[in-house]
């Protein structure tokens, strides 16, 4: 009852404040954000104009193929047979502002020669590809005119083969899958790793900060003289365990309707999010013992931010990895790396939402795992906490 009682104060101490308020909007907004953001971007990222030399009398055929919308495409000849006068008037203009880059290519390019791009900013990919892939298609057309083939022959023969993806059950069905159910396999496990490492280690580290605060505030020493130290540090964890079921119940609302609203219903398992809760609670369980142990050894707020990296190094490794298990749930290290405590609801969670999940019994021996690491941690937290 006293349990239950400090997890009470514990739920209702954060649910109150403006904080976990402003963290139930904040982070759908920002992924929400995020993409329009991105998309808004990628609409508005044109430019000055960009220049094309043109010394082999390509271009019509470089208009009719160049397909980019951000740049404006300029095609000009020589204005003399120096190609450096060309080189040194337009990279004045690139200078000025007037336009974003420029090509210079000589009547051999046919042949084979190389052409030569200029620009200030050569890490930036477009329009530079945009405007080598006109080129380079203008080009062809010239090579197939003379060796008299027609350019819809070749394009029929280099036609890329056409794939039918099917996802082979362990039952040995096979199942058609489309091109989106594919591609949401290769980002909803990253998804799931990044939402399990926010709601344990957002409500871990408010573990930390809460003991620090009370054991300096000598709050701790008023409700130990009526609690023991175990019933204090389990009491925390539930209330603040509640805290991250919260926020998860608000946001998985918002997001069962946006799946269900888009239609991408064939895309999330719904098993997965069963999965998603059983490792959750143990890993939160173990995280935040771990936090309230840490906690009851420092006196201040600074020495419990130091011990905080150890911790955020060990989470590194599955973040790290978390694409890599993704795309070969299947393989040795994956396998490995799930059965090492830290690293179990992480690594699980991923493998479990990737297009190959492990068996049930790997996942009923991860579990088994993560609860016999629970108990030993607890039991040494408490015993720390009570020193602390």
């Amino acid at each position: 009852m006293k349990i239950l009682r400090v997890a009470r104060r514990e739920y209702l101490e954060h649910v109150k404040t403006k904080a976990f308020l402003l963290g139930i909007v904040l982070l759908p907004v920002i992924l929400v954000s995020s993409i329009f953001v991105q998309r808004l971007l990628e609409r508005n990222s044109g430019g000055n104009p960009v220049v094309v030399v043109d010394g082999a009398g390509l271009g019509e055929s470089i208009d009719a193929f160049y397909s980019s919308e951000n740049f404006e495409l300029r095609v000009q000849a020589p204005s003399s047979g120096n190609p450096a006068e060309d080189v040194e008037q337009l990279s004045e203009q690139i200078l000025a502002d007037e336009i974003d880059g420029f090509l210079i290519m000589d009547a051999d390019v046919i042949d084979g020669a190389p052409v030569s791009w200029y620009s200030d900013n050569i890490a930036r990919e477009e329009p530079r590809e945009s405007v080598l892939e006109a080129v380079t298609q203008a080009v062809r057309k010239v090579r197939f005119e003379r060796t008299g083939i027609e350019p819809e022959v070749v394009q029929a023969v280099y036609a890329p083969v056409q794939a039918r993806d099917f996802g082979v059950g362990e039952d040995a069905e096979a199942t058609e899958v489309d091109s989106d159910t594919r591609e949401a396999k290769g980002f909803i496990p990253m998804i799931f790793v990044y939402l399990m490492f926010i709601g344990i280690m957002g409500q871990a580290q408010t573990m930390l900060t809460s003991t620090v605060e009370e054991k300096s505030n000598r709050v701790m020493e008023v409700l130990l003289s009526s609690l023991s130290p175990f019933q204090l540090m389990s009491g925390k964890m539930i209330g603040l365990g509640m805290v991250s079921f919260t926020l998860f119940a608000v946001w998985a609302a918002g997001g069962a309707f946006m799946i269900v609203r888009n239609g991408w219903e064939h895309m999330v398992d719904v098993a997965t999010l069963g999965y998603f809760l059983i490792y959750f609670v143990p890993g939160f369980l173990l995280y935040s013992s771990v936090m309230a142990a840490l906690g009851s050894l420092c006196n201040e707020l600074k020495e419990a931010q130091n011990m905080m990296t150890p911790v955020m190094i060990i989470l590194m490794v599955p973040l790290m990895t978390m694409f890599w298990v993704g795309q070969n749930p299947d393989h040795t290290i994956a396998r490995v790396l799930s059965f090492i405590p830290t690293f179990t609801p992480f690594l699980m969670i991923n493998r479990l939402a990737s297009a190959q999940p492990p068996g049930m019994v790997e996942v009923l021996l991860s579990v088994l795992v993560l609860l016999v690491a629970i108990v030993i941690t607890v039991w040494l937290a408490a015993r720390v906490f009570r020193v602390g």
